[in-house]
């Protein structure tokens, strides 16, 4: 694999790497939400009335689920709010686990820098077929020529992959203790 195809293909295959890891992360905290939502339905009040939440729900589609959950949104609260607004993005993750979760520890992790470099470099990757551009510069701080493909190493998939489990093991830990 000391060929410049080799490179290339392992290069992308560490891409993909990198996505799914994301992506493995986007819906773990998915779960979750869904997971403490229907059972504690009362935080459904408290992220609608949330100034950092609220936004993210319509009461309107709301009230439409009611037929599909048979009338009945006390232990589906979470998958109504869900189908509502995906958990896909790192500043909503934040902003309903500070709802959900309160200051501390756990939410602070998910202020991470390299969590944040995580979220952005997948976007990159997805939405620009790796292609660096200044807005990814500006959000990450990379010194990344404007226009070169981001190169993804063995150490930065090891790190993010390490990073999305620290934080997935604390946000499962807190969200244990909340719904028991």
């Amino acid at each position: 694999m000391d060929s410049p195809f080799g490179r290339d293909i392992a290069y992308r295959v560490l891409e993909r790497c990198l996505v799914l890891t994301w992506s493995a992360f986007e819906v773990f905290v998915s779960d979750l939400f869904v997971l403490v939502v229907n059972t504690k339905p009362g935080f459904a009040g408290t992220l609608l009335k949330d100034e950092r939440t609220k936004a993210l729900y319509n009461g309107k589609e709301i009230a439409l689920l009611l037929e599909r959950y048979g009338y009945d949104l006390s232990r589906n609260m979470g998958s109504v709010l869900i189908e509502q607004s995906r958990l896909d993005d790192l500043p909503t993750i934040k902003n309903i686990y500070k709802v959900i979760l309160g200051p501390g520890d756990v939410v602070d992790k998910l202020d991470d820098v390299g969590l944040w470099k995580l979220y952005k470099t997948r976007n990159v990757i997805v939405h620009r077929a790796g292609i660096v551009d200044e807005q990814f510069r500006r959000d990450t701080g990379s010194t990344i020529p404007v226009g070169e493909r981001i190169t993804i190493k063995p150490v930065d998939l090891h790190q993010f992959m390490n990073l999305v489990g620290t934080v997935g093991v604390s946000i499962a830990s807190a969200v244990e203790n909340i719904i028991q």
